[in-house]
């Protein structure tokens, strides 16, 4: 199975990103209904695998893992679309952020794949998604220190 990663280091705990990227508070659960305006409509639970029904390309159901602080697990359910899995761990210098997408296809749609996330997707995921995640923790960071 091909496997595309993208990698952050945010200088902030896994607490505040694992908070911040998937809005599930690390403090306790939440009720699906809760995170509708992130994942889309909340479908049901099953155990602690929470199923969401997201507006795009058609429609994409998705399964999701909440496991504060360290990680974010969500799978396509009935969908070729990627799974994404996100990875929080402490380090020195603030939080590794390791976004996995699992890639369902194979032979030339994975390679095909593999090149355009190469060469334009990488690019347009990290300004839409990691920099305003960057950004909101540092300016968060700074006026917490100006206090």
């Amino acid at each position: 199975m091909l496997h595309l990663k993208i990698q952050a280091i945010v200088a902030a705990s896994p607490e505040e990103v694992f908070q911040k990227v998937t809005g599930y508070p690390v403090t306790g659960q939440v009720r699906g209904e809760e995170l509708q305006d992130k994942y889309g409509k909340y479908l049901s639970n099953n155990g602690p695998w929470l199923t969401f029904r997201e507006d795009i390309g058609g429609g994409v159901t998705w399964d999701c893992l909440f496991e504060p602080p360290s990680r974010r697990t969500m799978r396509t359910v009935d969908s070729t679309w990627s799974d994404r899995i996100d990875q929080f761990v402490a380090t020195p210098q603030g939080t590794l952020w390791e976004i996995t997408w699992e890639v369902k296809a194979v032979g030339i749609l994975a390679l095909t794949k593999w090149l355009a996330f190469r060469l334009f997707t990488k690019r347009t995921i990290w300004r839409r998604s990691v920099e305003p995640v960057l950004r909101d923790l540092y300016e968060s960071s700074r006026a917490s220190d100006a206090r």
